[in-house]
């Protein structure tokens, strides 16, 4: 569950230079410009402190950090809070806001006991201390640099961080802090930070410094996450290999929110277990399937990776793959998205989205956070973890009205344990139609055998591995994953009647027309998600059907298990 805060403001500053601007985490940055890092970690501390209040009972106000140019999730919240009537106070930057005088409207400073102090260039880890400090102490956090500046104005130094190191945050202040969430974000980001001074949240960096070459603090990392309890959300990201930073999550029983590039939390997710309305996704419905061509046809579906990431469903999904992508209705690509952990962090964003897809052929499935299913809480008590992992899933799938789940294996997505776990799913969901999964590398493999669990209605449910996948290989292809062209050229050759293919996000194609070149694509282009789908449908010969995520399944349920299939449908 989300911490969230439950009170409403009546007022709100839009604070500048902390989103959407290349300084944002400069840390050459003079404050008096409104921007760079030591601002931006400024602000974070004031957001964290004025919500806190807010809770609390203590305080109006709220804080958003504002943009001229916000992206299509910041920008429907923003009109969501202005909507609700909640007045601003107009426009301010960091340094400007914490220095208003006490009896200056909306100011923050009565909520404020002192400052933390931090040297950010000469010692990365002491901001992810100050963040800690900052909600222990109830001080903003003040950097070396600027110190000047807010003892002249009356603050007091509570805590000095300049030297202090991730170890001995961890050392001084585990008992004072939460341990049902986490946040985990890289040193020289400012991000997140407001979120977890807010909540009173453990602020973890894994790695030292920005590079690799700085050190890590895994053994830490193992420790923290022991700490916190089962299925705790870890927000952020690592700045170190993702695949190993998910194992340690996942086998320790809790899971990963990718929200790096996260802002405004307490905004977008305030008061959310009121927003709820509109979050519900409309019912597929098979009877629109023609059967009758169950047995001479080939059938495919494309959906697009990385539903895990909230950051980037907050910020360029919305956008830039979802509403200006015009190859998205004709190629019935399919988008998973963290519909459970959407509904909570920006409710009224997911029900923007969910309105537009309805009216559509798309079809979203739920990716949720980012966890193996094969590992979860083998630290811990594994079936109590899974079990409880499956019962929110389950929760969360109902209220939005999702009914196909996404899966990640860290080994073999065939294992007893991976389907240990998709069996716990189906016991707790008896309305979930398919789960389609994936193991960490490779994502695809196209000579695995279709895997069926058996729900308490006795009724069997699909686990399809996802057969191929789009994605920039560079100078070659790599057997089940590559370019358009050459999982069309795939398809075509293995004939398969059932085939899911992933198409990787963040990969780029060149449009080379008609050519059945198979590497030349990947030269990168102005093709990406439908359109890399487009390209490839293209080259599909005519035994093939494109068919949506839903009716794929519905489909390898009619074909494998005919008369149970007919009887849910009511067709026998």
């Amino acid at each position: 569950m989300t911490p969230y805060i439950s009170r409403m403001p009546k007022y709100y500053w839009n604070v500048t230079g902390c989103i959407f601007t290349s300084t944002q985490n400069d840390k050459g940055c003079a404050s008096s410009t409104g921007t760079g890092f030591r601002n931006h970690v400024l602000f974070q501390s004031l957001v964290g402190l004025a919500h806190r209040a807010l809770e609390r009972g203590e305080s109006d106000i709220a804080l958003w950090a504002g943009s001229g140019a916000e992206q299509y999730g910041y920008k429907n919240v923003h009109e969501w809070l202005d909507g609700e009537g909640v007045e601003s106070l107009g426009t301010i930057n960091p340094q400007q806001l914490a220095l208003l005088g006490e009896n200056e409207k909306g100011s923050l400073r009565k909520f404020i006991d002192g400052y933390v102090l931090t040297d950010v260039r000469n010692n990365s880890e002491c901001v992810s201390v100050a963040t800690v400090a900052s909600h222990v102490y109830n001080a903003i956090i003040v950097d070396v640099d600027d110190e000047e500046i807010f003892k002249a104005a009356g603050f007091r130094m509570l805590y000095d961080a300049r030297e202090k190191k991730l170890a001995d945050s961890w050392a001084e202040f585990k008992d004072k802090c939460a341990n049902n969430a986490l946040v985990m974000i890289p040193v020289w980001m400012g991000e997140l930070r407001g979120y977890a001074i807010e909540h009173g949240l453990f602020c973890f960096n894994v790695l030292k410094e920005k590079e690799e070459s700085g050190g890590n603090n895994l053994t830490l990392f193992r420790e923290v996450n022991t700490w916190l309890q089962p299925n705790s959300p870890i927000y952020g990201a690592s700045n170190y290999d993702e695949g190993n930073t998910a194992f340690i999550i996942s086998k320790y029983g809790n899971n990963w929110v990718p929200y790096d590039w996260g802002y405004n939390t307490g905004i977008t997710s305030l008061c959310y277990p009121d927003r709820r309305e509109g979050i519900a996704q409309n019912t597929f419905n098979p009877a629109v399937i023609d059967w009758s061509v169950n047995d001479t046809k080939n059938f495919v579906n494309f959906y697009l990776s990385d539903g895990d990431n909230v950051q980037w469903e907050m910020n360029d999904f919305g956008s830039g793959y979802w509403l200006k992508n015009p190859y998205n209705v004709k190629t019935k690509m399919s988008f998973g998205l963290s519909m459970g952990q959407l509904s909570q962090i920006a409710p009224s964003y997911l029900s923007e989205l969910l309105t537009s897809i309805n009216s559509r052929t798309n079809h979203i499935f739920d990716r949720g956070s980012y966890y193996f299913i094969d590992y979860l809480g083998r630290g811990k008590n594994r079936e109590e973890v899974l079990w409880q992992m499956a019962k929110e899933t389950a929760h969360q799938m109902k209220e939005t009205n999702t009914r196909v789940l996404a899966t990640v294996s860290w080994e073999d997505c065939h294992s007893k344990a991976s389907v240990q776990g998709y069996q716990a799913m189906v016991d707790a969901n008896d309305e979930l139609d398919g789960i389609f999964t994936i193991a960490y590398s490779p994502y695809a493999k196209s000579s695995e055998e279709i895997i069926w669990v058996t729900n308490r209605k006795g009724i069997d449910i699909p686990v399809i591995r996802t057969t191929y996948s789009i994605w920039n290989t560079g100078s070659s292809n790599h057997q089940d994953e590559g370019s358009p062209t050459y999982i069309a050229h795939r398809l075509n050759k293995h004939n398969q009647q059932f085939n899911l293919v992933c198409v990787h996000c963040w990969s780029d194609f060149a449009d080379t027309g008609t050519s059945d070149d198979e590497t030349s694509e990947n030269r990168g282009g102005t093709l990406r998600s439908a359109g890399a789908v487009d390209s490839c449908i293209r080259r599909l010969d005519d035994t093939y059907k494109v068919v949506t995520l839903n009716e794929l399944i519905w489909r390898i349920r009619m074909k494998y298990r005919p008369e149970q299939t007919k009887k849910v449908l009511g067709l026998d």
